[in-house]
């Protein structure tokens, strides 16, 4: 009796498939920060559920994509789509009959080689399409893959990770800000529930009157412990000035004493300000909570943001 194939029996498949379940809930944020720490653990070291993740991300957003698009059409439009999608769909379930039988197989073939990344043979940067996400249509699937095709490197993680080992937390965040990150929020509510990973309150800064708009969140690692990054925007296009504001509970991550920070008092609050790398920095505490920030912008910008951070 003919069996079919199974992940082969090493510590990464059994690893994959002990996470496979959270990997939804991970994407969408809702897993508590032991559970998180846990996960990310894992996809760091495992390019398959990176992939899995990066795919995961790319439909969702294309699928809201679709349904943003059809909902700002007329009723002669919204048709045509429906009939356009239709017939994608329709022609891929006939191809996809016509070649079930070997598309199996090889299906079967491609997905025992990914639970065997790091192995001699080196593994596969492919995977089945029926273990990751339905087939919603043929148009989305299209654009997804050219989602994936240009979104950030498969190393993000690693890198989030490298940029946040530095002995120095002033120096990682600096480092932080060099880069450019893909955001896990993007919208003030979900930035918030960042908080719960932070263990301080992460209240997006609004920054409107100084023409600074919020583009969204993510959790940055600083050694052993995470941070909040939020990312602005000042202007648009290729000037475009970028301010990233770090949030922390500053018992655990210290900014310390530096020789190129300077204290400036803007109104009431006290702000440490100063250059690194080429970036300006501020620096402050209030209520508890930690706040730095890198930007593109001279000092006394800079501490005038810091001052406005812990403002609701």
């Amino acid at each position: 009796m003919n069996k079919s194939p199974q992940f082969p029996d090493t510590p990464i498949s059994r690893e994959c498939q002990k996470y496979a379940h959270a990997l939804g809930a991970y994407v969408d944020g809702e897993l508590d920060a032991a559970k998180l720490l846990e996960i990310e653990g894992h996809v760091t070291q495992c390019e398959t559920c990176r992939e899995r993740i990066a795919l995961d991300r790319a439909l969702r957003g294309t699928v809201k994509k679709v349904v943003r698009l059809e909902a700002s059409q007329d009723s002669d439009e919204k048709s045509a789509m429906r009939a356009r999608m239709l017939a994608a769909m329709n022609g891929e379930r006939a191809r996809d009959d016509a070649r079930k039988a070997e598309a199996a197989e090889r299906e079967d073939r491609v997905i025992a080689s990914v639970a065997s990344v790091g192995s001699a043979s080196g593994g596969s940067n492919l995977f089945g399409w029926r273990t990751v996400v339905p087939l919603t249509s043929a148009a989305a699937l299209a654009i997804v893959w050219g989602s994936i095709a240009h979104s950030p490197s498969r190393d993000v993680s690693a890198n989030v990770r490298a940029a946040g080992l530095a002995n120095d937390p002033l120096a990682g965040f600096v480092e932080m800000h060099s880069r450019t990150w893909p955001m896990e929020r993007t919208d003030a509510v979900g930035v918030r529930g960042l908080e719960q990973y932070v263990g301080v309150p992460v209240r997006p800064p609004t920054f409107q009157k100084k023409g600074a708009h919020l583009v969204g969140g993510r959790l940055m690692p600083v050694r052993d412990q995470r941070a909040a990054l939020l990312e602005y925007r000042i202007g648009d296009g290729a000037s475009a000035q970028r301010v990233s504001v770090f949030i922390y509970d500053p018992r655990k991550i210290q900014v310390g004493d530096s020789d190129c920070l300077q204290p400036r008092a803007v109104g009431t609050a006290q702000v440490r300000v100063g250059r690194q790398n080429g970036y300006s920095v501020a620096v402050m505490q209030n209520r508890g909570i930690g706040y730095t920030l890198a930007s593109d912008l001279e000092e006394g910008p800079s501490a005038e943001l810091a001052a406005l951070a812990d403002q609701d």
